[in-house]
């Protein structure tokens, strides 16, 4: 029945129990091509011709034609021999497994590979595989075909199936890890995209998915876990390679910034992405097998060519001084040293193990991370940017507020004298009385008190951290405070209530700054805004680690509006006192900008009449941090 099946056919393998290794049989198989629709009874009515592959890995290019594979294992035991074949390819294709019987007949066994769901693989494994049952001194011929587009560099392995778990799940642990990177630098990514709105971030998502989703397809990874059970995801791979090509032009252009270098780049990259666009509508659409064939191949003279174009483009924008260009360029330099360590495995002076098999599936997480870290760093950089033009604005609002002050409060002042002097110039008379003299010398004293109160705070923000902190009695400071404003008081009729706990240790401040810039001015103010015969009450306490100072008066009251742009940072405008008294807006300013200086807090509750809830005032507290030395309080000051 069979005429001339075999013209050059490979030795027996001879297989025992006690090899443990993994035997590379490659060199040992036949193999022969045919046209695609051929079947096992043409090849076993015809005459055939095989080939020995004479090489320890097989490779093939881009082929519409159908592979047979040959080759003869014998069992030299006594007993019965379990092994494993392993078709060491990511991308086997569809692959059928038959047993060749003496007179040249095909049974079928199983098939594998690729490019067929999971569920009707016998072996799920990552790799296509085939079991190996053998009698005792029994030899069998096996044949494997195989039907793909897709090039093949392949390795016929024959493992023990504790070793072929082993190896399998090894490659799942990997594979497995790459999967959880993508995930987490996916989900962290967007996380930064819905925070800073910038779309960096959501390209890079895409970009990592596409290149993600093209890996795992190459692994088998797609085909096992995802569609088991559905059309093999494999035989897509040249819109997956598409797709990781336009998304990576996609996130390069925008990532290296090439919209501001020149206008050419566009064009160039927009080139390239429609050629990839075309080769996935051929892939996705039932055109000829030879014109897919074509694709396969020049779908890969594209990906290169991308890569080429990217690196170059990053090169160009380094040069033009884009600094995330540099981190761009390393993360696709750990990708190139993968394919080094790949090529040195396939040529021999590296050794073969589990990482470096995968050195590109390495690198390639690596040069994800770099760009990762290199968004961050870019986020960094427009929050500095954020914070910089934020810095700018308040400092603009600040000398904004200084020409108010100079234009409209000294002003005030300025406008006093000058009619003073105008009517003495007119009546010199006016000269002689004391009147004419206290207001033009009130005048003069509101105007330094301005500037004085303008110079502190600058000095506040500009020497935030040349301010030395240390040990400071609070009781002291407060009693000086109301001894110095004690006459303001009996002016007003106001009563002063202090309750200062003199228990409480001393606390972490700047005496002189405390003093001035914080107790005066919020006694001042309680003064200020006070009625008379109204109380003002003082009390310190310690709660935890914290010493406060609460400072309640119930003057007019502060608006909540006043109060929210205070929080906000912002200047609150100033409004006259119970008396006439004027200010500058600029006191409770002050004291919180102190306060934070001190590493303290600073806590304003107020109630106004349009609150309607029946007692007006305002309650100020301090919140200080205790220091570690110890120091006694002092005598209180009479006439307090």
């Amino acid at each position: 029945m069979l005429c001339g099946l075999v013209v050059t056919k490979a030795d027996v393998i001879n297989l025992t129990s006690t090899e443990r290794n993994t035997l590379n049989i490659t060199s040992q198989v036949s193999f022969t091509e045919t046209d695609a629709d051929k079947t096992p009874y043409n090849i076993s009515q015809g005459h055939v011709i095989y080939k020995a592959i004479d090489s320890d890995q097989f490779v093939k290019s881009y082929s519409t034609q159908k592979l047979w594979f040959e080759f003869t294992l014998k069992n030299t035991d006594s007993g019965p021999l379990q092994r494993v074949l392993v078709f060491d390819t990511s991308l086997s294709g569809e692959l059928s497994f038959y047993e060749k019987t003496d007179d040249g007949q095909f049974n079928f066994i199983e098939r594998s590979g690729s490019s067929l769901p999971a569920i009707q693989k016998e072996l799920k494994s990552l790799k296509a595989a085939f079991a190996i049952n053998l009698k005792a001194k029994e030899e069998k011929t096996y044949v494997i075909t195989r039907k793909s587009l897709h090039q093949l560099d392949v390795k016929f392995l024959i493992k023990t199936y504790e070793k072929f778990l082993a190896d399998d799940f090894e490659q799942k642990v990997l594979l497995t890890f790459y999967a959880g990177v993508v995930v987490a630098l996916f989900v962290y990514n967007l996380f930064l995209y819905f925070h800073s709105k910038s779309n960096d971030y959501l390209r890079y998502c895409i970009f990592i998915s596409c290149i993600a989703a093209t890996v795992l397809n190459i692994n088998g990874v797609l085909d096992l876990f995802i569609f088991s059970d559905t059309e093999s995801a494999s035989k897509f791979l040249m819109a997956f390679s598409s797709a990781s090509v336009v998304a990576i032009l996609f996130f390069s252009y925008y990532f290296l910034r090439l919209y501001e270098l020149n206008p050419l780049w566009k064009k160039f990259y927009t080139s390239i992405g429609v050629v990839a666009v075309l080769h996935a509508i051929v892939r996705l659409f039932p055109f000829d097998t030879k014109l897919q064939t074509i694709t396969g191949i020049s779908i890969d003279i594209t990906i290169l060519f991308t890569i080429l174009a990217v690196i170059i483009s990053g090169i160009f924008s380094l040069r033009k001084g884009h600094i995330l260009a540099k981190y761009f360029l390393i993360s696709w330099t750990f990708f190139f040293a993968g394919v080094l360590i790949w090529l040195g495995i396939y040529y021999g002076p590296i050794p073969k193990n589990l990482y470096t098999t995968n050195a590109i599936l390495i690198g390639n997480i690596f040069e994800m991370l770099i760009i990762a870290f290199a968004l961050s760093y870019k986020l960094n950089i427009l929050e500095r940017q954020k914070r910089d033009a934020e810095i700018q604005a308040k400092d603009k609002e600040r000398y904004q507020r200084l020409v108010r002050v100079l234009c409209h409060d000294i002003g005030n002042s300025l406008f006093i004298i000058q009619g003073f002097t105008k009517n003495a110039l007119k009546r010199p008379e006016l000269i002689n009385q004391n009147i004419t003299w206290q207001k033009i010398h009130k005048a003069t004293q509101n105007m330094s008190n301005i500037l004085k109160t303008v110079r502190e705070q600058e000095n506040a923000v500009l020497t935030q951290d040349q301010i030395n902190l240390g040990p400071v009695c609070l009781n002291s400071l407060l009693q000086e405070t109301l001894f110095y404003f004690n006459d303001k008081c009996k002016a007003k009729n106001l009563i002063l209530q202090m309750d200062l706990n003199e228990k409480i240790p001393l606390i972490r401040s700047e005496k002189t700054s405390l003093l001035n810039n914080v107790l005066n001015n919020i006694i001042s103010n309680a003064i200020k805004f006070s009625h008379s015969r109204s109380i003002i009450s003082v009390k310190t306490y310690q709660k935890d680690q914290q010493i406060y100072c609460e400072i309640i008066d119930q003057g007019v009251g502060i608006s909540r509006e006043k109060i929210r742009s205070l929080i906000d940072g912002h200047f609150i405008q100033s409004t006259q006192g119970t008396h006439g008294e004027h200010g500058t807006g600029y006191g409770l300013t002050l004291i919180r900008d102190y306060m934070k200086i001190y590493g303290g807090h600073f806590e304003i509750q107020s109630t106004t009449a349009q609150d309607k809830n029946g007692q007006n005032g305002t309650k100020i507290v301090l919140t200080f941090c205790a220091a570690k030395e110890k120091f006694p309080i002092e005598k209180k000051l009479e006439g307090l």
